[in-house]
């Protein structure tokens, strides 16, 4: 049990998730955010960052120091319609992509970044960022998409339909 995820009764959570290998865990906040280690079955806070403004997505590319970023809640550090590369060990923006629409979703490995928007990804080759593909998709407000190594599944252009791409075989499938 975390005790203390939040400062004060004035910062609000606002994500929560995994690093590829889940032993560390990042937290959007009202106010910023923080990432814990959580393995081996302890937490430990990692590194903070107030901005005395929201972050509403966070991903972490593994256990190093970058971080994609999103604004989020009542007062946003960034638009909702941009992803910023954090370099936590500069303490500073080190990249920045804008998509047409407000970002639901980001996901980071050490060659793509995905960026979902409601009905639509965009592929980016990481680190670079240079534009890749995108591909339409069904509506998706929960930025719902999954990226491992080679692959990338996410929602078709259907309702109930998942498209899953294959990387190194330069094809997809869609069920």
């Amino acid at each position: 049990k975390i005790n203390n995820m939040v400062e004060s009764s004035k910062e609000e959570i606002q994500y929560l998730g995994f690093n590829q290998n889940q032993k560390n865990i990042s937290c959007g906040t009202s106010e910023g955010f923080k990432v814990y280690t959580a393995y081996p079955f302890e937490i430990n806070e990692s590194f903070i960052k107030s901005f005395n403004q929201g972050i509403g997505i966070i991903e972490m590319l593994g256990q190093t120091n970058i971080l994609a970023l999103v604004g989020g809640g009542k007062n946003p550090k960034y638009p909702p319609n941009k992803v910023i590369l954090w370099d936590d060990n500069q303490q500073k923006p080190v990249g920045e992509l804008s998509s047409p629409s407000n970002v639901v979703g980001v996901r980071l490995d050490k060659s793509r970044m995905v960026i979902v928007m409601e009905n639509k990804i965009s592929v980016y080759k990481f680190p670079e960022l240079s534009f890749e593909f995108s591909r339409p998709t069904w509506q998706n407000p929960n930025g719902i998409c999954a990226l491992h190594s080679k692959l990338l599944c996410i929602c078709g252009e259907e309702k109930g339909t998942l498209d899953v791409t294959n990387f190194i075989r330069s094809y997809t499938l869609s069920k």
